[in-house]
């Protein structure tokens, strides 16, 4: 679903200012305007017509911060409806701070994704070894969940090493494209990548592995150039 930003009168557009070095990266974000996101917009006729034509669904806990009330009605137009809806922890600070509104939305949940940093603070919070993330992968899976007909799924990516897959009652794990240290440029934007690619291959009623693999290519393009950009010709092939 996408949905048209509603106008703010009395702030500018939130901005982002971005430090790299040695291809990490630093953000500080002034979101301005999207701070003033109300229920009401998401609740507008035009923006329920999106929704319920919709099929799948995917949004960040960033938004926890700002409207988590709509996560809310998005997930539970999702549960009743059976459409998938896949959730991003997307910050450590956020299972830190948030917690309690992320409780809210996590039981509406297919779909958990995230990078293994916010998988150790999302074990840690819960009290699990955080250490352990496969156990965390699957006691994830297995927290209270609204929709009984499709099992949850988590996905905890891990930079250059296999990303965790827990579904089906086990863990799989999935190498990622391989890339030496000298080819990184930048990895700003990587995970939103991957789960673009993921996205994708769920779009398109791909198999469960191609999802994984279409996500590990686009991160993979992504940390090789300059800023969230992609080469004019892609070259991934779907199987």
């Amino acid at each position: 679903m996408s949905v048209a930003n509603p106008i703010a009168d009395t702030e500018r557009t939130g901005t982002c200012a971005v430090l790299v070095k040695n291809h990490e990266r630093c953000l500080v974000a002034n979101l301005a305007a999207a701070n003033l996101y109300d229920i009401a917009h998401f609740r507008e006729e035009s923006t329920q017509k999106l929704l319920h034509s919709a099929k799948y669904f995917y949004a960040t806990s960033f938004f926890l911060t700002v409207c988590p009330q709509a996560l809310v009605e998005l997930g539970q137009h999702a549960a009743e409806t059976n459409k998938l809806f896949a959730f991003n922890i997307a910050a450590p600070f956020l299972v830190e701070f948030f917690w309690d509104k992320m409780q809210e939305v996590l039981p509406y949940a297919d779909v958990v994704m995230c990078n293994d940093s916010e998988a150790a603070a999302f074990g840690k919070r819960q009290g699990w070894n955080e250490k352990d993330l496969k156990d965390v992968a699957q006691r994830l899976s297995g927290l209270p969940k609204k929709n009984t007909q499709r099992e949850r799924m988590v996905v905890f990516t891990q930079g250059p090493n296999p990303t965790i897959v827990y579904y089906n009652g086990k863990v799989h794990e999935f190498a990622p494209v391989a890339c030496s240290d000298s080819d990184i440029v930048d990895l700003n934007g990587a995970g939103d990548a991957f789960a673009g690619g993921f996205m994708a291959g769920v779009y398109l009623g791909k198999e469960i592995e191609e999802w994984v693999r279409a996500g590990h290519y686009c991160a993979w393009e992504v940390i090789r150039r300059s800023g969230a950009t992609f080469p004019a010709v892609c070259s991934f092939k779907w199987n």
